[in-house]
């Protein structure tokens, strides 16, 4: 946790994190005074930031351009791959699941993905919301994939065959294709598909009208476009397109996109009372 000690220091703790070589950063609590605190939340990345302070959206703005070669501004409604920000929003789904009864975390994940195959030890929904499941990541080399997947239980080809990485539970192994599977039990577990289900009862309840799936056939009003340093890991200010990238095959943990409003309505949604007691 960073204090906040006034406006010029809050002002210089923005300029930070906008310009860090790796951008964003989250601070628990804002400071106001030596003996008051409020809860509050800092995000950033390249081209926006909001704040949250006791529960309500009080700053919000865009940097940059949303399409650097047609010199189009980012605007705080523009539309961005929110990549494996995603996962939350999955995990969200998942424990409205299991708060209804209808997914039971400690079950063997076959019970609602039975696609997958059966490993040598028992893989479960629980460990795959952990990324303790033992499944996969990436490859080296693998890189982004450009074939669209109408289902994910067909992008369960990629990897539902491969060993584990270790025994699940037995320790961390970060996985966006674990939570490929977690989409597929989603859908298992709701009796619709993942993209229906986090419309119709995360998205829409929550307010996060323009949260929804990165499909590149279909014209999204706003999208930003995407750009990647030349030199991989380099911020220096020498961009790329972006590689052609369908995220079809990994949608419940990096294929979402979505704007700052809805980020900072989602974390007005976390900091509620109700959620933490």
């Amino acid at each position: 946790m960073e204090p906040i000690k006034d406006a010029s220091h809050l002002y210089e703790v923005e300029r930070r994190a906008r310009y860090a070589e790796r951008p964003g950063f989250r601070i628990s609590e804002l400071q106001i005074s030596p003996t008051q605190k409020v809860p509050w939340h800092f995000h950033t990345n390249i081209r926006d930031t909001f704040y949250v302070v006791e529960g309500k959206i009080r700053w919000q703005k865009a940097y940059g351009l949303a399409d650097v070669e047609n010199a189009v501004p980012a605007e705080t409604s523009t539309v961005f791959r929110i990549a494996s920000v995603t996962k939350p929003l999955t995990a969200t789904a998942a424990m409205q699941l299991a708060e209804h009864g209808k997914l039971d975390l400690d079950a063997p994940v076959q019970k609602y993905a039975p696609s997958f195959p059966a490993k040598a030890q028992t893989i479960t929904t629980r460990q795959l919301l952990g990324h303790l499941s033992g499944i996969r990541h990436y490859k080296a080399g693998e890189g982004e994939r450009t074939t669209h997947y109408d289902s994910l239980a067909t992008a369960l080809e990629i990897f539902k065959d491969d060993a584990l990485v270790r025994e699940p539970g037995t320790g961390f192994t970060y996985s966006t294709f674990g939570y490929t599977l977690l989409g597929v039990a989603i859908e298992g577990a709701s009796g619709m598909r993942y993209t229906d289900y986090m419309r119709t009862n995360v998205f829409e309840p929550a307010g996060m009208s323009h949260t929804q799936a990165d499909d590149p056939s279909v014209i999204v009003p706003k999208r930003a476009r995407g750009y990647s340093p030349k030199v991989y890991g380099q911020f220096d200010g020498q961009w790329r397109n972006a590689a052609l990238m369908d995220p079809s095959y990994k949608l419940p943990g990096g294929g979402m996109l979505s704007t700052v409003a809805v980020s900072g309505r989602l974390t007005v949604l976390e900091m509620a009372p109700e959620r933490n007691g």
